[in-house]
């Protein structure tokens, strides 16, 4: 199921006994898994169903300093 919190809908109360904040790669396979196992999991992303400006602007970044190193 998937709730829009912008949106008119309430979704009323639930409870779940798991929440995980970020629906990227780890956050999605740990959801899924937990969910598996009969876990009641709440994953939570922010921003809409589509690519918004506004949520797309919380990853703006600016690197300063010397240059960025990369070690291996």
């Amino acid at each position: 199921m998937i709730l829009d919190f912008e949106s008119s809908y309430s979704p009323g109360n639930y409870e779940y006994s798991v929440a995980v904040v970020g629906a990227g790669a780890v956050g999605t396979l740990l959801a899924v898994d937990l969910a598996r196992r009969g876990i009641d999991v709440l994953l939570i992303e922010g921003g809409g169903l589509g690519v918004e400006k506004r949520a797309q602007a919380l990853h703006a970044t600016a690197i300063c300093g010397q240059g960025r190193q990369t070690f291996f």
